[in-house]
């Protein structure tokens, strides 16, 4: 689905859910993706949890949904704002990766 047909998604759910809604659903998200991350972390140093395909498989449905949440709000609140800070920070990122490039 292109990103103006998930725009057309985002102002219907907007419309029949509601704002506070979309709050609601974006901290659900990514408490989710914090379990996720968690287990592939405790599978990956302490063996904990058998099937890592599945851990991986649940990472990236986790990603999704918050990516879903997230482009949502910016779609909402001011996609122009939110890359304008997106460009900000990934310039910081960038110059923090740089200092410790080795």
């Amino acid at each position: 689905m292109d990103k103006d047909k998930r725009n057309l998604v985002y102002d219907e759910a907007l419309e029949t859910f509601g704002m506070q809604c979309q709050y609601d659903q974006c901290v659900e998200e990514m408490a989710e993706l914090m379990v996720a991350i968690n287990k592939i972390k405790r599978q990956e140093n302490f063996g904990e949890y058998e099937g890592e395909s599945q851990l991986r498989e649940n990472l990236f449905e986790e990603l999704a949904d918050v990516f879903i949440c997230v482009e949502g709000l910016a779609h909402f609140l001011g996609e122009d704002k939110f890359d304008d800070f997106v460009n900000k920070k990934m310039e910081k990122f960038e110059k923090t990766v740089n200092k410790f490039k080795k």
